[in-house]
């Protein structure tokens, strides 16, 4: 298998804003960085998530870029963080509830329940509809607005 071989980008032209070599930039480490998202979220929406937000954080903060490292490396690290941001949030939440059981010289015999309050299923059922209805009008968008609607 033969490995693409990445264009050499102007660190310069990218930290003054230079959208064309930001445009290369994106053309050259899409691919990479939705691969190593689908490998660590196992859902291509979720990847395509990691990966906008990805270039929008690259974007945002390419000026800060100190080249202590290589701009690979660096959107690697941004994708990875975005990743586990990611997953933190749809980790479910548990909370401890105490129903205190005491006998008369006041030992705690309760048990200890953990609570999941993140996946009701009603909040699940409605964040799936908007999901689709959302994806169905991205498809229904101009092929140009759908590219720059996807990446914003």
């Amino acid at each position: 298998m033969s490995e693409k071989v990445l264009p050499e980008l102007s660190l310069d032209a990218l930290k003054s804003g230079d959208r064309d070599e930001f445009a290369r930039l994106v053309d050259a480490y899409s691919g990479p960085i939705y691969r190593l998202a689908m490998k660590m979220l196992g859902d291509g929406q979720d990847a395509e998530d990691v990966l906008q937000n990805t270039f929008l954080n690259a974007f945002k903060h390419i000026r800060s870029f100190e080249g202590r490292s290589t701009l690979a490396t660096w959107l690697y690290r941004i994708a990875a963080n975005e990743a586990l941001m990611m997953i933190r949030k749809q980790r479910p939440e548990t909370t401890l509830t105490d129903t205190s059981l005491e006998d008369d010289e006041g030992e705690d015999y309760s048990p200890v329940q953990f609570v999941d309050w993140c996946c009701l299923p009603e909040d699940e059922l409605l964040s799936s509809e908007a999901r689709s209805r959302l994806d169905r009008a991205i498809q229904r968008l101009p092929e140009r607005l759908r590219i720059v609607f996807i990446l914003r």
